[in-house]
Parts: structure tokens; C-alpha cells; sequence
């Protein structure tokens, strides 16, 4: 069975950044082949990993009803979903993504919930280790599309705020009964202002697990669209991910 880990957090305090620091760590430690999922519908990892992912599933899904309503006697739904899915994975050196998107239409994630729920629960054991990149709103923690995490990162923004956010969404994963072996929380974008963060954070409940600067290279990267995967040792940023995901994830053999 493969090792989930998790990554969640409000919008804006970097979590797809993160997720792809994480994809370049695990790669670096020969954790091959990855599945990596991109879980939030605005889509930004397959663009922060350098790649552009040809199809997603919430398009898949709107093509897939248009296509049963012109061609009633058609293939099955789960016939076309299963074409229309190997042909969005993108298949990347070490790593394959698939990417959740959003459906085009008016239409509810009832259905492609469902689907990608399926998906990761066919095709993980076929990888050491699932990554996902979870939406900014905690939709798909409400919605279970993961009732299992061996590992869940919890991303806070530097501010008091951020660090109330994500007391919050600590307490959704109980509410909603997730089982999350191991979890932290880690504080991303902090500037030297010489702020403690564990003392803010102890009146909400928690300890945090570690840091992770502001660095104007994760910036300069993001400006000219390239990818994070070929970020330097010098990144600051890099190093500490690294230096944190050192401490919480254990030695995971490759599946090779």
C-alpha cells in the first residue's frame, strides 16, 4: 500500500510550492516512480513542476456527458473515464501527475469526486508514495476524497491568522474523522523579523514542526514560470523543506 502524504492549507501561503519541494525531496532520495495529485481545482502544480498537463479530470468528466448524451448506446462511463484518464496522466521522469481540474459546466463535484476517490484507490498501490496537493478551501477534506494519510502537512501563512487557519483545519480532520497517522504544521514565507512562532502557536493547540523562509528565488522562479524542480541547493527555501521533511518522513523504498 502506498505512503499518502498530504499537503493542505489556506490559499496563498504556498502549499503548491511546498508540494513541489516535496516531489523534488522524495525524487532526490530515489522514491520512484511518484504519483503526484494535483487535488485543487485552480491547478497550479503541473505549472509550478514545469509541466503542462494535457487533460484533467473535471474536463474529462464534462466531456464524458456530452458524449453519452449524443451517443446514448456508447461505450459505459466507466469504459470512456478509464480511456480518458491514461491519456491525462502525465507521465514525467520519476513521477506521474494527475491533475483534478474542475468541471466546465454548472454541474456538481458529486461525479468527479467519486471518480478521482476511485482512482486513488486503484491505482495508489501501484506507487511507493501518493502526493497530493489538496484545494485551498478544504473541499476535498469535507468531501473524504482521502480517508487515509500516513502524513498530513499542514501549510500556515506567516501571520496569526494563518496560524488560526490552520488550527481549523486540524480540527476538520477530527471532526471528519480522517486518519492521519503522523501530522504537522509547518510556517511558510517567514520573513527575519526574529517572530517566535511557537509561542503563538501553543495557545492553539499545537507545536509546530518547522519553518520555511521567504525566498525571492521561489519568487523569481514563479515569475518566469520555471519549473521548482531545478531550484539550487542555495535556495533558501530549499533547504529548509528539506531540512523538514528530513525530520517527518521516514526511509520509503522505491517501488522499482
Amino acid at each position: 500500500m502506498a505512503t499518502i502524504i498530504g499537503i493542505c492549507g489556506k490559499g496563498g501561503v504556498g502549499k503548491t510550492s511546498l508540494t513541489a519541494l516535496l516531489v523534488k525531496y522524495l525524487l532526490s532520495k530515489g522514491t520512484l516512480p511518484l504519483l503526484v495529485v494535483d487535488a485543487d481545482p485552480n491547478a497550479n502544480l503541473g505549472r509550478v513542476l514545469g509541466i503542462t498537463p494535457e487533460g484533467d479530470i473535471g474536463t474529462i468528466c464534462d466531456d464524458l456527458l456530452e458524449e453519452t448524451k449524443k451517443n446514448p448506446g456508447s461505450l459505459s462511463k466507466p469504459e470512456l473515464l478509464r480511456i480518458g484518464l491514461e491519456e491525462s496522466i502525465a507521465e514525467e521522469d520519476g513521477y506521474d501527475l494527475i491533475t483534478m481540474g474542475r468541471p466546465e459546466g454548472p454541474g456538481c463535484y458529486c461525479y468527479p469526486n467519486q471518480v478521482l476517490r476511485t482512482i486513488l484507490q486503484t491505482i495508489s498501490n501501484q506507487y511507493p508514495v501518493m502526493v497530493v496537493d489538496n484545494e485551498a478551501g478544504l473541499e476535498h477534506l469535507s468531501r473524504r476524497l482521502l480517508r487515509r494519510l500516513d502524513l498530513l502537512i499542514i501549510v500556515s501563512g506567516p501571520s496569526p491568522r494563518g496560524l488560526r487557519t490552520a488550527a481549523r483545519i486540524r480540527e476538520l480532520v477530527r471532526e471528519l474523522k480522517i486518519e492521519a497517522k503522523n501530522e504537522y504544521v509547518v510556517v511558510n514565507q517567514t520573513g527575519a523579523d526574529g517572530t517566535d512562532w511557537n509561542t503563538l502557536s501553543e495557545p492553539l493547540g499545537f507545536s509546530l514542526s518547522g519553518t520555511i523562509p521567504r525566498d525571492p528565488l521561489i519568487e523569481e522562479y514563479d515569475l518566469e514560470e520555471r519549473s521548482l524542480l531545478a531550484l539550487p541547493d542555495t535556495s533558501l527555501a530549499l533547504q529548509a523543506a528539506f531540512a523538514f521533511f528530513k525530520r517527518v518522513i521516514p526511509p520509503i523504498s522505491s517501488g522499482q
